[in-house]
């Protein structure tokens, strides 16, 4: 199946409850589990152009698209979905998805006020517990020493790959912002990492926890915080990191020299679509539901979509079986026990 190549770096999330399995057309059903590419992007552009595409689906396949048929044919998809939202919260979504995948296509050499500290990691090893991602909940481990101060662009791209020396041991990026109202923090990133504020973990963004390729916290301080990441290096790798304020505007906050360690309030924020799939899922717990869930996860490139997929399996529905073979194979190093269960199908 063509649709199982490389796993690139771009979400697609956006899901509209309302849509039933039902409404997945037969002719996408068919296309799709005969594998062609091709026919089934065909099939997706001529059900968003008569108003009857099923949003998860193609947001879901997003990723392959891109591989498949390239930047500006899945722009131009993402765009006809944008208007033809169904809602405030999936055109929000769909644009801010769409802005991301067009930046991630071009290189911005706009830079921006804002810097950020990527630490040389062949001079500065990190601990055992950094390294393996397996930290505990204790203050971090920031160095005042062999940092690279960079500017970070206008987008919100921090040039963490070009500026990282050894591929093969974990990275560091730090800033310190001063901060008085509350903000969400945004990262954008395909790589694993650690995240802590002032020197607590908030979380871990590996298989080994829960992995997605955008993670959104919201923070309250009095003074200020400073943001600790430790990444694993990969190919192709980046990180995107904005604020936005509680009206979901982009803010840009003054940095400082200062490292804060005092307390903050935060707490994990989603964006809406999440909140309404998993309302709509605890309200039914339904095959359907789970479904789209899983959907969801698997546009995050996230493995918690197994999670889901196993659920809707119990509807014994040929079509979620191909997709969840799909997501297998696409995943197969990843998810343990995957290679046994596709050798057996």
């Amino acid at each position: 199946m063509n649709k199982l190549l490389i796993i690139t770096t771009i979400i697609l999330v956006a899901i509209v409850p309302v849509k039933a399995l039902s409404d997945v057309s037969e002719d996408s059903k068919r296309i799709y589990c005969n594998g062609n590419s091709l026919n089934i992007i065909e099939q997706y552009e001529k059900e968003i152009v008569s108003g009857k595409a099923y949003p998860a689906l193609i947001l879901a396949d997003s990723h392959h698209i891109l591989q498949v048929a390239g930047i500006n044919k899945t722009l131009m998809l993402l765009k006809e979905l944008i208007r033809s939202a169904n809602t405030d919260a999936e055109k929000f979504y769909v644009q801010d998805i769409t802005t991301l995948l067009e930046e991630l296509s071009k290189k911005d050499t706009t830079k921006a006020n804002n810097r950020w500290d990527i630490y040389d990691n062949i001079k500065e090893r990190m601990p055992r517990s950094i390294t393996s991602l397996q930290c505990t909940n204790n203050a971090c481990f920031l160095s005042g020493k062999n940092k690279i101060r960079v500017s970070q662009y206008h987008s919100g791209f921090i040039p963490v790959k070009q500026f990282t020396q050894d591929y093969n041991t974990i990275g560091l990026c730090s800033g310190s912002f001063k901060a008085t109202v509350p903000v969400t923090l945004r990262i954008y990133s395909n790589m694993d990492y650690v995240c802590y504020i002032n020197g607590k973990k908030i979380c871990v963004n590996a298989l080994t926890d829960k992995k997605k390729l955008l993670r959104m916290f919201h923070i309250e301080s009095e003074e200020g915080f400073t943001v600790a990441l430790y990444y694993k290096p990969v190919e192709n790798m980046f990180l995107k990191i904005q604020f936005y304020d509680d009206t979901n505007q982009i803010i840009h906050l003054p940095e400082t020299e200062n490292t804060f360690y005092h307390d903050v309030r935060w707490y994990e924020s989603y964006y809406e679509y999440e909140n309404q799939l998993l309302t709509q899922y605890n309200n039914q717990r339904s095959g359907e539901a789970a479904f789209q869930l899983a959907l969801f996860y698997e546009s995050l490139q996230s493995i918690e979509a197994l999670k889901y997929y196993k659920e809707a399996l119990q509807s014994n529905n040929e079509f979620i079986a191909c997709r969840f073979l799909g997501f297998l194979l696409e995943h197969e190093n990843k998810v343990p026990g995957s290679d046994v269960v596709v050798q057996t199908v």
